[in-house]
């Protein structure tokens, strides 16, 4: 989070600084004698932190007056576009975020900052009238007062961002599945055909990215309460981001594929969180019990695992971070840090099983600063994924 302090004396000064992680700041023999200045703090980064297809249930709930969010905090949250309202609009935006078709909410930014002293007119709508994002502080005010804003992460109106970047990341691993059931068969090259996903038991919502292999994707059909907002194609994946209004029985979707070569549908259908997390939003008696999903074929086998390597987490940090991957196959892994010039910072060679393994990086002993890149390689397969020291 960044300060910025400017004089309005003769000699106007603009400067800026970071706090610590716990967004302390302090500041002194900056500011000069008899002068005014402003505190605005600013925090435009990592946009998906906290913000899941979940928030789109609450916020769509808010809008329809099933459960109004009830604090101008998280009415404030799910205004993405900065409209002062809360509509369709922002769950639209929301979701192209959740999609992956959107790096950022192009008309706001990924916090926003309210002076903590401030006492909401109309605590329900809190657009009825402007509230400071910044404090002018005048030459009055005793240089010893302390000055608090209160943080408001877009987008995540349940609050489960990470605000300090050494914060431990969130368990992925998850007590419930919920699974979308689906017909395997095999396939001739060049056909085109039909797959249905269902899934297995009541929802609120879901989200995930569908690998899809050697398919093509022709056509999304969507289901009941879905239209093609819900979904986004991208080469080799389609994400899913849906919420329903109601508790669900079951949903489904349908995909028209067309595939490039013969084979079988559980060779290269899967659900991973490669470009959209994978998860979904159980019933458990008035609320919801976020749960993972997976996907099963009606002849009992379920699809292979893909190579993945996923985005590290905490991202941006300081400290260590953790970084997921997948292996469809046991493997020599050679797990590599570059720079931004692309000098070799790190490199660790590792045996692994099939399956999900973690790398615990510490940038420590490597000097590492700045931005980074990583690579996962072994002899099939090769990703790289950029993160971020902060700090640095």
């Amino acid at each position: 989070v960044y300060i910025n302090g400017i004089s309005s004396s003769s000699a106007p000064i603009s400067q800026s600084d970071l706090t610590d992680t716990n967004g302390h700041f302090e500041k002194l023999h900056v500011i000069p004698v008899a002068s005014n200045y402003n505190i605005q703090p600013t925090k435009d980064d990592n946009p998906l932190n906290g913000v899941t297809t979940y928030d789109l249930v609450l916020i769509s709930q808010h809008i329809l007056g099933i459960a109004p969010l009830g604090s101008p905090y998280k009415m404030i949250a799910a205004d993405a576009n900065r409209s002062k309202t809360i509509t369709t609009f922002d769950v639209v935006e929301i979701r192209k975020l959740i999609l992956g078709i959107y790096d950022s909410l192009p008309n706001n930014t990924s916090w926003r900052f309210i002076d903590a002293g401030f006492v909401f007119p109309d605590p329900f709508n809190p657009f009825l009238f402007p509230f400071p994002e910044s404090i002018t502080v005048s030459d009055s005010i005793p240089p010893a007062v302390v000055f608090d804003f209160i943080g408001v992460k877009t987008g995540d109106v349940n609050h489960t961002a990470i605000g300090d970047p050494l914060s431990s990341p969130a368990d992925d691993r998850y007590a419930e599945t919920l699974f979308f059931n689906a017909k395997n068969r095999e396939v001739a090259a060049g056909e085109a055909f039909t797959v249905h996903f269902e899934t297995a038991e009541k929802t609120a919502g879901y989200q995930f990215t569908l690998n899809t292999g050697e398919l093509e994707v022709l056509e999304i059909q969507p289901g009941h309460g879905m239209s093609a907002a819900n979904f986004a194609v991208f080469p080799g994946a389609v994400t899913a981001s849906v919420d329903l209004p109601e508790t669900s029985e079951a949903s489904g979707f349908s995909v028209r594929f067309r595939s490039r070569q013969a084979g079988r549908l559980s060779d290269w259908l899967g659900i991973s969180s490669r470009i959209t997390t994978a998860e979904a939003y159980l019933p458990e008696g008035k609320t919801y019990q976020r749960s993972g999903v997976a996907l099963r074929f009606d002849d009992g086998t379920a699809p292979a695992p893909t190579f993945q390597l996923f985005q590290n987490q905490p991202n941006p940090f300081n400290g260590t971070t953790r970084i997921g991957f997948v292996l469809p196959e046991d493997a020599e892994t050679t797990f590599s840090i570059f720079n931004q010039d692309g000098r070799l910072l790190h490199r660790q060679q590792t045996w692994y099983e099939s399956g999900y393994h973690e790398i615990l990086f510490d940038p420590t002993p490597s000097g590492a600063s700045g931005i980074l890149y990583y690579q996962l390689e072994t002899p099939a397969h090769c990703a790289v994924r950029k993160m971020v020291l902060a700090g640095k």
